[in-house]
């Protein structure tokens, strides 16, 4: 299952590649019509011997051999000049191992975000630059009816992505969850936890009130996902707990004996995130002169 923001989107596109296509002729972007379509992984070969990847590559293929079309589809969540400079050589790279020509969609469901990553990008030739093509929120539909949502679940899940955090976060939280109900587990699963994780905590509380009031009886199966998902967050916050117990426990193991703790030591004691690794120190702090007798170098 997809674990980060980039990967969820990155997932669900590659699952259903027509939503790309979908979202961009709602831009306004011509595409052929009539082809079918193929989404592969994004690795371009001919660029350099350690190569590159792109997200997502959608191949457009009418009746020949080779594809119309090449769609470069790049999941944008943060500003990042460095990638920027790595689109040209993704839309130069792909043409060139699928020898058809190829676009650039870039996919910024954050609206600063999107203003960043249609800017030209100058590659220095005489008349060589880039434009991307970016789909920011405003191209992503507000999916707040439950019907549209069962029909196009996994653009729901999306909208959700992209507006969960938005003036009608709730209606399209909970269009995407009866969509999610509907859907055959493990994926069902996978969806709720994408929809939990996109919203804002208040949005989940007042789900969680409605439903206690009776209300959407029809989403019952979350309940399951949303122990889990309590459950998974409670051990990570007593796990973090106990490892900052432990680092402070052995700094005032080392006051009590009065050793000198520099600052760098005191900082990789406070960055140590290995519970076996703080265990080990603990243990010597408690008999140590030096802080060398503690920490290894």
């Amino acid at each position: 299952m997809a674990s980060t923001p980039h990967e969820i989107w990155v997932e669900l596109l590659h699952e259903q590649p027509e939503v790309v296509l979908e979202l961009a002729r709602g831009a306004g972007v011509r595409l052929p019509a009539n082809v079918a379509v193929r989404a592969t992984g994004g690795e371009i070969r001919k660029t350099r011997p350690d190569s590159l990847r792109a997200d997502l590559v959608v191949q457009l293929r009418g009746s020949g051999k080779r594809p119309v079309l090449a769609v470069i589809v790049e999941v944008q969540l943060t500003k990042n000049s460095r990638k920027r400079r790595t689109w040209p050589v993704y839309v130069t790279g792909v043409g060139a191992e699928l020898l058809c020509p190829a676009l650039l969609v870039v996919i910024a469901p954050d609206a600063g975000v999107a203003k960043w990553a249609q800017r030209p990008i100058a590659i220095g030739h005489p008349g060589f630059r880039l434009t991307p093509i970016v789909l920011g929120p405003r191209h992503i539909p507000v999916i707040v009816d439950a019907d549209e949502a069962c029909r196009r679940v996994r653009l729901a899940v999306l909208s959700t992505m992209a507006h969960g955090r938005g003036e009608r976060a709730y209606d399209v939280a909970i269009a995407a969850l009866r969509a999610a109900s509907k859907v055959d587990e493990p994926r069902r699963g996978d969806y709720y936890t994408f929809i939990f994780d996109a919203v804002d905590e208040s949005v989940l509380r007042t789900l969680e009130e409605e439903m206690a009031r009776g209300r959407h009886r029809e989403l019952t199966s979350i309940e399951r996902h949303w122990i889990e998902k309590g459950e998974a967050k409670g051990r990570a916050e007593g796990e973090a707990s106990a490892r900052r117990a432990m680092q402070q426990g052995i700094l005032h193991a080392l006051f009590a004996r009065e050793v000198d703790v520099p600052d760098a030591a005191r900082d990789r004691i406070l960055g140590e995130t290995e519970v076996q690794q703080l265990e080990t120190w603990l243990v010597r702090a408690v008999t140590a002169d030096r802080i060398a007798d503690v920490v290894d170098d």
